[in-house]
C-alpha cells in the first residue's frame, strides 16, 4: 500500500492510499472529535472497478493509523 499526503489546509488533512489499482482518497477533520479522535470524512473511490468490499474498509482503516501515526502532531 502507498500512502500520500494529497492536501493540507487550516482545517483538513486530505490522504490517500493506493493498492492493486484502487485507490482512496479521504479528508481528516484536523479538529479532534468530542472523544479526541479523528474521524474521516469525504471519503472517495478512484477506480473502484477494483474494489473489494473485504478490502475497501482495511484499506481505509490503514490509511487512518497512517495518518494519525505520522502526522498527529497536526492534530488539535
Amino acid at each position: 500500500m502507498n500512502f500520500k499526503i494529497e492536501k493540507e489546509t487550516k482545517e483538513v488533512l486530505t490522504a490517500s492510499v493506493e493498492n492493486n489499482g484502487l485507490i482512496i482518497v479521504a479528508d481528516y477533520p484536523l479538529k479532534k472529535d468530542s472523544l479526541g479522535g479523528v474521524d474521516a470524512t469525504n471519503v472517495k473511490l478512484i477506480n473502484s472497478d477494483y474494489a473489494d468490499p473485504v478490502v475497501l474498509p482495511q484499506m481505509l482503516t490503514k490509511l487512518g493509523d497512517w495518518v494519525v501515526k505520522n502526522h498527529s502532531n497536526k492534530f488539535y
